[in-house]
């Protein structure tokens, strides 16, 4: 490990074969969905100095989905290839990528905030043992370089910021195994905007971004079948699936206006496309929509013979697909506090209107989701869910249109 002070408060830190056997392991989960489970950072690297590489922390009280543009977890991933043939009898194969060194420069500069980080992972092998007993070794996962590089430029003594980031993931594939599955290259780049004004009570903020990945035309077909999009939908007329395809293009853009303060508010609008994919270096679980979302309310820590703090929200969420179908939609309402004695309790009220979900029958048919109401009330944090009043699903139609 290496950590050098440069001028102008920059700082370089490297490592070369890093070990973080003493890092805390993740708790197991058991996933049965389609969505990738999101595990923190615990790899003390890449924890120093993250915020500076954070981008689209756009401001808003209320939001439908997310995203992370930059997810270290990435760097050192287990291994994505299958090692399993017709004629193999065992495999014992690496549970993460050994990363073989990382650099990165960050700090703040005459109003910049600057942070460029770089890190190259080997190539894994699997060994195996066929059926007849000939043992060998399958790839599981290529040589592979990540690029991440962030820029924020402060104005009007902070409260206005101006910022643009560009990654880059390159897999060393070659003719290997690994190319019919694995994207090759993988890019995104975007730039992001905050305003304040007001004393900070009044924000604006937003951000435009997008994405290329560039593969194999089986890679690339699988990226179009993925979770995320499922562009095999029998009900998506508006997405075409195409096995020729060697890239995938799409783009993201956020914008919010939010006041702070004691009374609150604030409306969201977001568009992803159905081709926007940030996986390679970042996380997301969906794309393919567009959403309003709006919060308000009030708040306020002074303490009376009652409470210490004490809150009371609401708002709304929606989404559509990129054809106006309706994929979500919840007006809420959220209150609470702390009582003199610390106790507090939280209590929260949505009401699910009818709408359609495509993702439940995992690229299949659209289904109908029934008027959902729901409370939960919550005392010290142990929650209990009140009242639920929620009709069967209904799948409502086929690859035919029928019902």
């Amino acid at each position: 490990d290496v950590k050098y002070w440069l001028p102008n408060g920059l700082t370089l830190t490297a490592t070369v074969n890093p070990d973080f056997g003493q890092v805390e392991v993740d708790p197991a989960v058991v996933n049965l969905s389609v969505f990738e489970t999101f595990f923190p950072e615990k790899r003390p690297f890449f924890l120093e100095g993250s915020d500076i590489f954070a981008f689209g922390n756009v401001t808003r009280n209320n939001d439908y989905n997310g995203q992370y543009y930059f997810y270290s977890r990435r760097i050192g991933r287990a291994p994505q290839g299958n090692a399993y043939g017709p004629n193999t009898a065992y495999v014992d194969a690496p549970q993460q990528s050994t990363i073989l060194g990382a650099a990165k420069v960050t700090g703040k500069t005459a109003g910049w905030t600057i942070g460029l980080l770089d890190a190259l992972t080997s190539q894994e092998d699997a060994k195996v043992v066929s059926t007849s007993g000939i043992r060998g070794t399958r790839p599981v996962e290529p040589r592979t370089n990540y690029l991440v590089g962030r820029v924020r430029r402060d104005f009007r003594a902070g409260n206005t910021v101006v910022g643009a980031m560009v990654s880059s993931v390159d897999r060393a594939l070659g003719d290997s195994s690994l190319a019919a599955n694995l994207r090759g290259r993988a890019t995104v780049g975007g730039v992001d905007l905050e305003h304040a004004w007001a004393r900070r009570s009044w924000v604006v903020s937003g951000l435009v971004s997008a994405s290329q990945v560039t593969g194999s035309t089986s890679a690339i077909a699988a990226t179009q079948r993925s979770s995320a999009r499922y562009y095999q939908q029998p009900d998506a007329t508006y997405l075409k699936f195409d096995s020729t395809l060697t890239s995938l293009s799409g783009h993201m853009s956020e914008f919010a206006l939010a006041k702070r303060g004691t009374w609150y508010a604030s409306v969201a609008l977001k568009d992803v496309s159905p081709g926007f994919e940030v996986n390679d270096i970042g996380f997301q679980s969906r794309v393919d929509y567009r959403s309003a979302s709006t919060g308000f309310g009030y708040q306020t820590s002074e303490a009376d013979r009652i409470f210490r703090s004490k809150y009371l929200g609401a708002g709304t969420t929606s989404a559509w697909t990129y054809d106006g179908t309706s994929i979500f939609q919840s007006p809420y309402l959220s209150g609470g506090g702390t009582f003199s004695n610390l106790w507090g309790f939280s209590i929260f009220a949505s009401d699910n209107p009818t709408f359609y979900d495509n993702r439940l029958t995992r690229g299949g048919p659209l289904t109908r989701v029934p008027r959902t109401w729901a409370v939960d009330l919550s005392v010290n944090s142990d929650t209990r869910r009140l009242v639920t009043v929620s009709p069967a699903v209904i799948i409502t139609s086929d690859a035919s249109g029928g019902n």
